[in-house]
C-alpha cells in the first residue's frame, strides 16, 4: 500500500500511469477488507473509492475505464451491503451502467458490467420494494434500457476462435466461452424476468451454439490427418 501511494503521490495528476496506480491502489484495498478475518474496515472501502472515482476521471474511455468503471461499482457495492445506505447503491448502479454503456470497450466486458448491474438491481428491488420509488431515475434507466443494452452487446459477441490461435490460445478461448455461456444464461433469465421469451430463447441458443462451435474449430477432419499421419488417424 505504502509503494503504491508513494508512487500515485509521484506522478503527474494527468498522467496515464496515474490511473493504474489508482486501480490498483483500489484493487488493493477492496481486497483487503474481503479478506479480513473480522469483516473489513468500512475506512478501506471509502479510500477505495476515493481512488477509484479519482481513476474513473482520467481514465480514457475504453477497456481500461470499463475495468476501473468495475471495481467502482464492486466497492459501493461491498459499501451497500454493509452500510445499507441507498446512495451506494445507486452508485454501484450507475458505475456499472457507464461501463456497460460505454461503446469502446470489448463486447465481453461490456456484458460483465451489464449483468452486475442487473443482478444488484433486482436483488435490491425484490429484498426492498421501497427502492424503486426512492431511485426513480436509476429505476427508470433500468427498466428502459437494460433488455435493449444486453441485445446490443450480445449481438457484438465473437462468435468462434479463430484457426489462426495456437491450440493453447484456442483452449484458453474455449474456457472463456464457457463462462460467456453462463453469462448468457443468466442474461436468458433476466429477460424472462423482463417477459421477453423471445430474447431469452435467442440467448440461451447463443450460449450453446457459441460453445459448439468452438469445441468443433478445435478438431480436424480425419482425411485431413490421415494425409500428415496415417497412424494417427487410425486412432
Amino acid at each position: 500500500e505504502d509503494s503504491l501511494q508513494r508512487a500515485i503521490a509521484l506522478t503527474p495528476p494527468n498522467s496515464l500511469s496515474r490511473v493504474k496506480y489508482l486501480g490498483n491502489l483500489g484493487s488493493f484495498l477492496r481486497i483487503r477488507y474481503l479478506s479480513s478475518s473480522n469483516g473489513g474496515s468500512v475506512a478501506d472501502l471509502d479510500r477505495a473509492i476515493e481512488a477509484l472515482r479519482e481513476a474513473a476521471d482520467l481514465a480514457q474511455r475504453g477497456n481500461s475505464k470499463i475495468y476501473v468503471q468495475w471495481q467502482l461499482g464492486e466497492v459501493y457495492r461491498l459499501r451497500y451491503a454493509l452500510l445499507n445506505e441507498l446512495s451506494d447503491l445507486d452508485e454501484a448502479a450507475w458505475a456499472y451502467n457507464l461501463g456497460a454503456c460505454d461503446p469502446f470497450a470489448h463486447a465481453q466486458l461490456r456484458l460483465k458490467l451489464a449483468l452486475a448491474w442487473a443482478t444488484l438491481w433486482l436483488d435490491a428491488t425484490s429484498s426492498r420494494p421501497e427502492v424503486s420509488d426512492s431511485l426513480p431515475d436509476m429505476a427508470h434507466a433500468f427498466d428502459t434500457q437494460i433488455i435493449p443494452i444486453l441485445a446490443h452487446i450480445i449481438a457484438k459477441l465473437p462468435r468462434y476462435v479463430s484457426h489462426n490461435l495456437s491450440v493453447g490460445r484456442r483452449r484458453d478461448e474455449i474456457a472463456r466461452a464457457q463462462l460467456e455461456r453462463r453469462a448468457l444464461s443468466t442474461a436468458a433469465t433476466i429477460a424472462f424476468v423482463f417477459e421477453q421469451p423471445i430474447y431469452a430463447l435467442q440467448w440461451l441458443e447463443a450460449g450453446r451454439g457459441v460453445m459448439w462451435s468452438q469445441l468443433m474449430r478445435l478438431r480436424a477432419p480425419v482425411d485431413d490427418v490421415k494425409a500428415l499421419d496415417p497412424e494417427k488417424a487410425e486412432e
